[in-house]
């Protein structure tokens, strides 16, 4: 009776370490491949109404199953968050709008003698110049002075003919031009050497 106590308890050491290794291998299936092998059937009951289930039975009928679509979790997260932001964008910054811009000398349509051509021009605004923006006056479509105030500016030398100035209030930042005043017309006439009379 001892010595068959004595096999049993050796026998029993000796599969101990396979059973344990069998055991640790069922406790991790996810180094096993994994194949969904789940069916759908579908029969129909007694009253006509369709009866799904995953167990086949007579005259029950497989049912096709498409896999679901999927999407990458992070791109789709993102985007949901960036369409539902609750913060609020920051309201635009408020411009500054003069009441009045306005090239008061040379008055509009007028014609200036000047044989040097040398003219002034002078303008007004209400308020008056000052604040964030920035100035400038333009003629013939071409930036001729940034003034910091309303001094007169003194242009020298005009071209005989017709010109069109106008004074701008421009972003200091962007270069854009936020308003301008009515565009003054003037003609600058200039003696000119081909009028002189024979000697």
């Amino acid at each position: 009776m001892m010595k068959r106590l004595t096999i049993v308890a050796a026998f029993t050491l000796l599969i101990s370490p396979a059973l344990a290794a069998g055991a640790t291998e069922e406790a991790n299936p996810a180094d096993e491949p994994q194949v969904d092998t789940s069916k759908i059937y579908r029969t129909t009951d007694e009253r006509g109404r369709p009866v799904f289930s995953d167990q086949g039975s007579e005259g029950a009928s497989e049912v096709e199953v498409k896999k679901p679509m999927t999407f990458p979790a992070g791109k789709f997260a993102n985007e949901y968050r960036q369409f539902n932001r609750t913060d609020e964008a920051p309201p635009p910054e408020a411009t500054f709008s003069y009441s009045k811009l306005q090239v008061t000398s040379p008055a509009n349509d007028t014609a200036i003698r000047s044989n040097n051509g040398d003219i002034e021009i002078t303008f007004e605004t209400v308020p008056s110049i000052g604040g964030p923006n920035r100035f400038q006056v333009t003629m013939d479509g071409k930036v001729i002075a940034e003034p910091h105030d309303a001094t007169p500016i003194a242009l020298e030398n005009v071209d005989r003919g017709t010109h069109q100035v106008r004074l701008e209030v421009v972003d200091p930042k962007s270069g854009k031009v936020l308003q301008s005043s009515d565009t003054v017309s003037f003609t600058i006439l200039r003696h000119s050497v081909l009028n002189k009379s024979p000697k």
